[in-house]
């Protein structure tokens, strides 16, 4: 009876096979906890109430962040044309992430608290996918933890808590791991194949590179139905082409983004240890010795053994795509391993991580290696797992506080030239003749704290080698003093030398069509400058 007991303890902890063999798909155990077993739910609230905790500074009325305008931009109708229009033509992020923001604005009011609401929303869901995605993988247990690794986890923290689309695409991304593991083991129910289509769709049309998660997840289907009847091979096929098929009103937006790609290559190649954060590298290993010295000096009952195949798919889903990036992503590419373009491999990250914690390990002890991965893996961080990426910074209240100085004290129709440091500043040369475009490049000083109606350009980055471009310039100083708006504003970026130089070409051109600078406001990161013509009375 006690070895019953023990059989008994160990299965209530394991996961089914996440590739099971082909003859016996249909027969894969899925054990299920006993009635009083309730220790995951425990680390799961836990898990939960962190995450909580940390994103509440994220809802304080903090000024919005440099990025964040392009999202209001995108948003707002008080910005040119459509939405739809907006995103697809001129910003760099699918529609699907502002259209669920907008509802949010609908609801709440227009407030940072509204504009900032779904990531929260969207982090907290992504916790409890992560536990579903670790429970059908590692176990109950198991799973919990992940959910709490996935809670603590630097690139999740750093990535989503900024009011663009990365929180919705690890949400997403999440959710699609889960649902594919759940189609491999029932490869026969089409409710499946229809919500990892669903899924996967909204997945690209939250930001374009998450088909990179599609892809890794497509990999492990194939794999999965390559031996399995004709109508589950069909079921896949037409799964995917529906998934490319939505893609194809994308496929401008996509051509379009691979062409501007090189104007927002700023960061340089990053060595493996920064693609791979501390977690890998100095996380687990410190939670892998403190278990093993631990199960060494205690012996408890232990959680069943992990099965292999899950190990080796979320190898493949969480550790291998850090890792290519880490080769592929280098010279004129290594933007794009950029944490925030990973982000939708931190789920299955966060599972790895906990079940090589909680291998053959008593619940006791893998909770005490999670533990010290987690606080091990913050030691060599620059900032604390509540402190803000993005958010706070001086930049933020700066340009907040032009746009309420404009607000108060400029007149309706005095056009605001921008200089937002913004990497459209180096496309402008290609599309100053675009008003949409020059309104999008000034969207640091947006409509969100600024309501009057201004007319905003911005500024590119270069002058010199542009004549024409100049000559545009000018011709539009002069058309606003023929309008009688004989005052303009200028606000911009100072904080590199690209920035002042751009801003003092400007000046020079204002300079020589009978403008003189009648006012300064100068901030540590940015200046606000008035004009006048000398027209004026």
């Amino acid at each position: 009876m006690n070895g019953v007991k023990r059989n008994r303890q160990k299965l209530s902890d394991t996961a089914s096979l996440a590739i099971p063999s082909i003859e016996t798909v249909e027969e894969i155990p899925v054990f299920i906890a006993a009635p009083h077993d309730r220790a995951h739910l425990l680390v799961l609230l836990a898990a939960l109430v962190i995450g909580f905790g940390l994103m509440v500074p994220a809802l304080r009325p903090v000024p919005l962040a440099m990025d964040e305008y392009g999202t209001y931009w995108i948003m707002s109708d008080e910005n040119p044309l459509t939405l739809m229009e907006r995103s697809l033509q001129y910003e760099n992020i699918p529609p699907l992430s502002p259209l669920v923001r907008r509802v949010f604005f609908q609801t709440f009011g227009q407030n940072e608290f509204a504009f900032r609401l779904p990531f929260v929303v969207w982090y907290l869901l992504t916790i409890g996918a992560v536990y579903l995605l670790g429970r059908d993988l590692l176990g109950k247990f198991p799973g919990a933890l992940a959910a709490l690794v996935c809670a603590l986890h630097q690139n999740v923290l750093g990535e989503v808590t900024i009011a663009r689309c990365y929180g919705l695409g690890l949400l997403l991304a999440t959710l699609s791991y889960w649902v594919t593991v759940r189609w491999m083991r029932s490869p026969r129910q089409i409710g499946w194949a229809m919500a990892w289509t669903a899924l996967s769709s909204a997945l690209v049309w939250t930001h374009y590179l998450n088909v990179a998660v599609t892809l890794s997840q497509a990999v492990v289907l194939a794999y999965a139905f390559f031996r399995q009847n004709i109508h589950v091979k069909a079921m896949g096929i037409v799964a995917v082409a529906a998934y490319v098929a939505s893609m194809i009103p994308l496929l401008p937006a996509i051509f379009r983004m691979a062409q501007w790609g090189s104007s927002f290559g700023f960061q340089g190649t990053d060595p493996i240890w920064r693609i791979l954060i501390p977690l890998w590298w100095l996380g687990l290993p410190a939670g892998a010795l403190v278990g093993w010295l631990l199960s060494r000096k205690f012996r408890a009952p232990t959680l069943s053994a992990i099965p292999r195949s899950s190990f080796v798919v979320l190898l493949l889903w969480g550790l291998l795509p850090p890792v290519l990036a880490s080769i592929v992503c280098r010279d004129d590419f290594a933007s794009l391993s950029n944490p925030r373009y990973r982000i939708g491999f931190a789920g299955p990250a966060a599972c790895l991580i906990a079940g090589l914690l909680c291998h053959r390990r008593s619940r006791g002890v893998a909770l005490l290696s999670v533990i010290t991965a987690i606080v091990f893996a913050w030691l060599p961080a620059p900032r604390a797992p509540w402190s803000m990426k993005r958010l706070g910074a001086q930049q933020s209240h700066e340009w907040k506080d032009m746009a309420l100085q404009i607000e108060e004290r400029g007149a309706k129709g005095e056009p605001i030239f921008v200089q937002s440091g913004l990497g459209e500043g180096f496309l402008i040369p290609g599309f100053y003749l675009n008003p949409v475009f020059l309104d999008y490049a000034a969207c640091r000083l947006g409509r969100f704290y600024c309501k009057t109606e201004h007319p905003r350009i911005g500024l590119p980055f270069l002058w010199d080698s542009f004549p024409e471009m100049q000559e545009h310039y000018a011709e539009l100083a002069r058309k606003y003093v023929a309008e009688n708006h004989k005052t303009l504003w200028l606000a911009g970026a100072t904080d590199t030398d690209l920035n002042v130089r751009s801003i003092s070409g400007f000046d020079k051109i204002l300079t020589e069509n009978g403008f003189r600078l009648i006012e300064q406001t100068k901030h540590h990161y940015s200046v606000l400058l008035r004009y006048e013509h000398q027209s004026a009375k």
